[in-house]
């Protein structure tokens, strides 16, 4: 399941845009130097670490691909309800795997949309999916297991029914070993 990561390093051109975080430029610079690559750009993408420079034409048959495969790490995601605007939420992951392995989470929001007032998208709307709102990790599996319990803020202007949450074990190399979403916080 693809995740969206806005990076912030066009904010400085005069539009900010509002779902971007340094955290998530940080995390694009790390797959960027795993995977070689010479420069950052966007839309950058990255299937199970590494990066799809004809995205559109690949992505779909990579996605088969790993899919065949039998996962290496197995995810149970307990979600509880919503309640004003937060849901718990319960991720636990194992791997019988030795490698240096972490645990990651993502509260997702979907169909949101933006107002560009500069740059080169100046007066185009952009609608999104898949938006990442709130990034927990990397959380270390230790012994082959990780957890994490937290109650998750939703941003006022959500909407529940956009929302998901979905986790995943990369190694530090950036393969993916499992993935998995819920897709809805309703």
């Amino acid at each position: 399941m693809p995740l969206s990561l806005h990076v912030d390093y066009w904010n400085h051109i005069g539009w900010e845009d509002p779902f971007s975080r340094p955290l998530f430029t940080q995390r694009q610079r790390w797959l960027s130097d795993l995977a070689a690559s010479r420069t950052v750009y966007t839309p950058e993408v990255f299937v199970g670490g590494r990066e799809l420079r004809n995205w559109r034409g690949e992505t779909a048959a990579m996605l088969r691909r790993i899919n065949a495969q039998p996962a290496r790490a197995s995810i149970e995601i307990t979600l509880g309800s919503v309640a004003g605007h937060h849901v718990p939420v319960a991720v636990k992951a194992n791997s019988p795997l030795p490698a240096n392995l972490s645990l990651y989470v993502a509260l997702y929001e979907n169909k949101l949309s933006s107002d560009v007032s500069r740059g080169e998208n100046s007066g185009v709307r952009l609608h999104h999916d898949r938006v990442v709102r709130e990034w927990i990790g990397p959380v270390a599996l230790t012994r082959g297991s990780a957890a994490v319990t937290k109650v998750l803020d939703l941003p006022l202007s959500s909407r529940p029914d956009q929302m998901g949450v979905a986790a995943f074990v990369q190694s530090d190399q950036g393969e993916v070993l499992q993935a998995l979403a819920l897709p809805a916080c309703s």
